[in-house]
């Protein structure tokens, strides 16, 4: 099925028997020189593994966002602020798995 939109949440199965999914977390507003933590919880949990997660920022300068761990069910992002004022950041992730 074709993405819906990149701030959506959603899922897809590929015909190579993966699931594709997607998906953007809360809106923060972060200090200068500071960061924020977030677990994501996928709309479908993998049933045997999540091989390979990425996570980006959603419209926003000044923030850096990173992987920071995932399982089956969840990955944890962080959002890093560089700048030397507050700024927001979304996080946004792809996973694939099977």
């Amino acid at each position: 099925s074709p993405i819906n939109s990149i701030t959506t949440t959603d899922y897809k199965y590929n015909t190579d028997g993966t699931i594709e999914q997607w998906g953007v977390g809360t809106t923060v507003s972060i200090a200068a020189g500071n960061y924020n933590a977030q677990t994501l919880v996928f709309p479908k949990a993998f049933p045997n593994a999540c091989i390979s997660a990425s996570a980006g920022n959603y419209i926003t300068a000044g923030t850096l966002v990173c992987t920071c761990s995932f399982t089956n069910t969840s990955i944890t992002v962080i959002t890093r602020n560089f700048e030397s004022s507050t700024y927001s950041g979304t996080p946004t992730y792809r996973v694939i798995g099977y």
